[in-house]
Order: structure tokens, then C-alpha cells, then sequence
């Protein structure tokens, strides 16, 4: 199974967000899935990675990344395709839609979406994501803190 393009992006996200390990591998289980899920400074990927996945790599600039894993007994599972939209709630109660893209690379299956940040600002991320074939969605819910210097 061809991992690449997935464990490409989920290590420069993790490895932006090191001083804060306990967030960078976040999960969920839905029945036979596990959603990944993560949001990261865009000017901690290489340039080449931005390049490659279109993102705007700057500082004011923030990522959120969504796997689905659809469990196979004896592997570590296979990508699964999803139905991923939702929202960032900012500081002043309003809300900033996510438009989600889908990204295939070899059998790689994950969502990104972009977003503006500020310095030390705190973004409350609310997502639906309903892997295809699957008849429950789950409700992601998660905060991250962002630094712009």
C-alpha cells in the first residue's frame, strides 16, 4: 500500500507541531473507521510539500488535514474516501467556512483545507465527516492555538 503522499503530509505536520506531540496525532473511531485529524501553520511545511499539494505556504496561513482509515484485519488499514466539510469558530464568535479538497496520491486518501490565522490566536474546529460506503458521520471537535512570529 502506497502511504507516500499521506505519511509525507502527517510528518511535516507533525513535526511542525513537536512542542505540542499530544496534538499532533489526533484520532477518532467511527465503527470501522478511524478519522486522523490535525491543523497546523502552513509555513512549517518545505516548500516543496506546499508546492506539490497547492497550499500557500505563509505564516498567516493555516492547514487542517483529515484521513479516513477504514480498518482490514491483519494491516494497518487502507485510505478510504469521506465526505469532510465544516468550520473554524473565531475568537469573536463568528464562524470561517472550511472548503475541503480531496488529495489522491497512489492510494493515499486525505482532505486539506486553508485558512487565514493570526498571532496567538485560538480557532475552535468543528467538522462532519461521513466516509463514504459508512452510515454514521462523526462530529470532530477540536481547538488549536496558532503562532504567526
Amino acid at each position: 500500500m502506497n502511504r507516500r503522499g499521506l505519511t509525507t503530509l502527517l510528518a511535516a505536520a507533525a513535526l511542525a507541531l513537536l512542542p505540542w506531540s499530544a496534538q499532533a496525532e489526533r484520532s477518532l473511531a467511527l465503527g470501522d473507521y478511524t478519522i486522523h485529524y490535525n491543523a497546523f501553520n502552513a509555513s512549517t511545511l518545505t516548500p516543496e510539500v506546499a508546492n506539490q499539494h497547492g497550499i500557500l505556504r505563509s505564516r498567516y496561513q493555516g492547514v487542517v488535514n483529515v484521513a479516513v482509515i477504514r480498518e482490514v484485519p491483519g494491516t494497518t488499514g487502507e485510505p478510504a474516501s469521506a465526505v469532510v466539510s465544516g468550520h473554524a469558530t473565531l475568537p469573536t464568535g463568528g464562524e470561517m467556512p472550511l472548503e475541503f479538497r480531496e488529495v489522491r496520491e497512489g492510494t493515499a486518501i486525505y482532505y486539506l483545507a486553508e485558512f487565514r490565522i493570526h498571532d496567538t490566536q485560538t480557532l475552535d474546529f468543528v467538522l462532519a465527516v461521513q466516509p463514504r460506503g459508512g452510515t454514521e458521520t462523526a462530529d470532530v471537535r477540536f481547538s488549536q492555538q496558532f503562532f504567526t512570529d
